[in-house]
């Protein structure tokens, strides 16, 4: 991603602040900078402190993107969940294009570290199958392509990722490790601790009570398996278990 003067201003106005001189340049950080040309019809500067050249999508995941006018309408169909058939077909594009595009996205999504969730933070774990393609030295039995391993939950042959969120939609996505979860890990997830205030809801895990005891922080339980799904009439986890589905 760009400096964090590009984080401040959205990229649909962003070139009219660079225009007005209230935008930045992301190599330097400075605002002495004039036109500088056309880069494939892009509006090009030159900046007077450190000498590069940069245009508005500098920095971005746009950068070096071709048919950026077709940018609006892609992210429209990705927000409606359209698989990369029919994104492809829509536009017009290769469906490589589109399967790059769609990680170029996700890729630059800045994730919150812990530091400005607030309110309710609902926090669980899910799993995914270990992708041991190419390996010469399988530990284990093949499987078909797509095909899930025996049993679920935690196992040292699958992928467990946090998903932390709160209810104004701040998000946090991590990979962990291999197999059951840590207080440990979780930490090291949030890496700024949530702060005082927060009610932590999550599943029974013990980790989870060890990481709010250790912060200070309430936290509620909730255990589906005794058939706890709401408490209190709002505290749940319904949210991170459907960002789950939605990430699978």
């Amino acid at each position: 991603m760009a400096k964090h003067c590009e984080a401040t201003v959205p990229e649909s106005s962003h070139l009219s602040a660079l225009l007005e001189k209230q935008g930045c340049c992301p190599h330097c950080g400075g605002n002495r900078y004039y036109r500088f040309g056309k880069d494939h019809g892009t509006q090009r500067f030159k900046c007077k402190d450190c000498g590069r050249t940069f245009t508005e999508y500098t920095g971005t995941w746009q950068q070096k993107l071709h048919k950026k006018g077709l940018v609006k309408a892609y992210m429209h169909l990705m927000s409606e969940q359209k698989s990369l058939d029919r994104i492809s077909a829509a536009l017009h594009i290769n469906k490589k294009t589109a399967f790059d595009w769609r990680h170029k996205i996700l890729r630059s999504l800045k994730q919150d570290e812990g530091g400005s969730f607030s309110g309710i933070t609902e926090s669980d774990e899910t799993f995914f199958e270990k992708s041991d393609k190419g390996s010469r030295h399988l530990g284990r039995k093949p499987r078909k392509r797509g095909g899930g391993g025996k049993g679920k939950g935690a196992s040292k042959d699958k992928v467990t990722v946090i998903v932390t969120a709160d209810r104004k939609n701040d998000l946090n996505m991590t990979f962990c490790g291999y197999g059951r979860l840590t207080k440990a890990e979780i930490t090291e997830s949030l890496h700024t601790p949530l702060p005082q205030g927060t009610v932590l809801c999550s599943d029974g895990h013990v980790s989870y009570k060890g990481y709010a005891m250790d912060n200070h922080i309430e936290h509620v339980v909730i255990r589906a398996d005794l058939g706890w799904h709401v408490k209190r009439g709002f505290y749940h986890i319904q949210h991170v278990n459907s960002l789950h589905s939605r990430l699978k």
